[in-house]
């Protein structure tokens, strides 16, 4: 079958169409949702809704529509709404400049646990199909003088098209979308592709500058005198939700190990992110997460730099996607997974791999060393790849990468299990560093954000944090310190025990660990010292 050669113009209106209908499924579903019950009276304003997406649709795909730009363009977007529709009905993924920078940051290994059969099936049928059929279309040769009209026009008929929802529905949009902020993240293709903007313009305007050097006056406090060489263990948890741990209270036994140590769980620690890419710039940065700017996190220097300049040796041990930026100064080491092992295997390593030769990274460092270990923790979908068949504690788990087909009891088995593991995995390393009594030894750990399991239909993480639900961003927090440690820097354990319940997020990260290491520095914020009050002694 030959297609008759049709114009640029209606090129483009049939791509917006397709998008429209198709890749904004979940809109539709929403937005239905929020107008229940519908009445007779209220169509024309539903009616309306696809207008004025089709409008907004049409505009992004005419943004390149000139000349040989054209076709190349409508597949990319067809492609990309088609992917991004799918996450956005299975995940409830929503985009904004966080998520995109988490999924410009998503490393192969994470993007093959999001990819699946039907994944394949949907972007085949939403995507491929009309991609090809804008590829293959012969379009309608035309003057440089009625190209340049065309494409005006199409810029007038989406002016035209908002301008009469506008001028009809305006009280009820600007009702709806001042009730419910997150509808601006549904709308495919405009939600990715401005903030995917928005996210490359930030990166522009600070990628010429240098580097702000942070913290260069810090140096050791008096308690470093005549003492023990220390190493300091900061670990960073992933996807760790504090709801499924039973050192907080949740009904199934996920932290056996853990329960029996004695540690500092700290109940009400919250995240400055919902997604790697945004938390961990942030836990390290100075500035708290209200006055963080993402965009400028890779051109200022952060906690380990300023721990760095105390003189102490700073070392990330990788079993992740990267450190985000934040190790760039300092020692930097990728767990190596190509190694087939009782803890590595078809490229991927369990977190116990962190740990089999960390006594030899901070043998001998002196006055000390402050290590950090970046968890694979409970990263989903497949989160039954977290443990160890020997950790299986709750059965029948999801195995699948697919969280629609699994029960909620499946999904939550398969989560609670990589916190069994991640229990094991910390109670390991507090051994291990019990075992090493030449130095004064402490462990501190936090996850980055949170998780959703399906609560009111949500999945994974990654939601913009201002309408995140709290699965996202409660996270546990963790404190142990030897007994040589306590002493050496005068730890009040059961005052800081004290401060178990208290609120505490990301923010405190860095003056607190500047603190516990006594390091003197300008840059240390009190009000955000979780040991504030909490310390018996000055020197040694």
């Amino acid at each position: 079958m030959v297609l008759p050669p049709i114009s640029r113009l209606s090129l483009t209106l049939v791509a917006a169409a397709s998008i429209t209908l198709f890749a904004n499924l979940e809109l539709w579903k929403k937005f239905y949702e929020l107008l229940l019950p519908l009445t007779l009276s209220e169509i024309p304003f539903f009616v309306s809704a696809g207008v004025l997406v089709f409008a907004i649709a049409h505009g992004v795909c005419h943004i390149f529509s000139i000349a040989r730009l054209q076709k190349f363009w409508l597949v990319v977007i067809l492609l990309c709404s088609s992917a991004a529709s799918y996450y956005q009905m299975h995940y409830h993924v929503l985009y904004d400049k966080t998520m995109m920078q988490n999924i410009l940051a998503t490393d192969y290994r994470e993007a093959y646990d999001l990819f699946n059969l039907p994944l394949v099936f949907w972007v085949s049928i939403v995507g491929v199909l009309p991609a090809c059929a804008v590829a293959f279309w012969p379009v309608k040769t035309a003057t440089v003088k009625n190209q340049v009209l065309t494409y005006l026009l199409g810029y007038l008929i989406s002016i035209a098209l908002l301008a009469c929802v506008a001028l009809a529905f305006y009280k009820d949009y600007a009702s709806l979308f001042r009730n419910h902020r997150e509808l601006k993240h549904f709308i495919i293709p405009s939600s990715f592709v401005y903030s995917l903007y928005g996210f490359a313009l930030d990166k522009t305007k600070t990628s010429s500058e240098p580097v702000q050097v942070l913290g260069a006056d810090a140096q050791l406090g008096t308690q470093w005198a005549d003492a023990k060489p220390v190493v300091f263990i900061l670990v960073v948890g992933e996807t760790a939700r504090r709801a499924n741990f039973s050192l907080a209270g949740y009904g199934k036994n996920t932290n056996p190990t853990l329960a029996s140590e004695d540690i500092i769980f700290f109940d009400q620690a919250s995240s400055c992110g919902t997604a790697t890419a945004m938390s961990v710039p942030c836990m390290f940065a100075r500035a708290p997460r209200k006055e963080f700017n993402l965009s400028r996190a890779d051109y200022s220097e952060n906690l380990l730099d300023v721990v760095q300049h105390a003189g102490l040796n700073v070392h990330w041990m990788d079993n992740n996607s990267g450190c985000k930026g934040v190790c760039q100064r300092v020692s930097y080491e990728q767990i190596p997974s190509h190694i087939n092992n009782e803890f590595c295997r078809d490229g991927e390593c369990f977190d116990m791999a962190l740990l089999e030769h960390l006594p030899e990274r901070f043998a001998t460092k002196t006055p000390g060393a402050v290590i950090v270990l970046h968890q694979k923790g409970s990263h989903g979908p497949s989160y039954y790849e977290r443990s160890p068949e020997a950790f299986k504690a709750f059965l029948p788990e999801c195995k699948s990468n697919q969280l629609q087909r699994c029960t909620s009891e499946e999904i939550s088995n398969a989560y609670d299990n990589s916190i069994v593991y991640t229990d094991y995995v910390l109670g390991q390393l507090i051994n291990q560093l019990k075992a090493n009594t030449q130095y004064a030894t402490a462990m501190l750990y936090m996850s980055d954000h949170g998780e959703s399991l399906g609560e009111n239909g949500f999945y994974l993480h990654g939601f913009p944090y201002a309408i995140a639900p709290k699965e996202q961003t409660e996270i546990p927090m963790i404190f142990w310190a030897s007994e040589t440690y306590r002493q050496q820097f005068g730890l009040d354990w059961a005052c800081i025990k004290n401060k178990a319940h208290e609120p505490l997020s990301h923010d405190n990260l860095f003056s607190s660990l500047l603190s516990l290491l006594d390091i003197k520095t300008t840059v240390l914020d009190p009000a955000l010292d979780f040991t504030a009050g909490c310390k018996t002694r000055s020197v040694p």
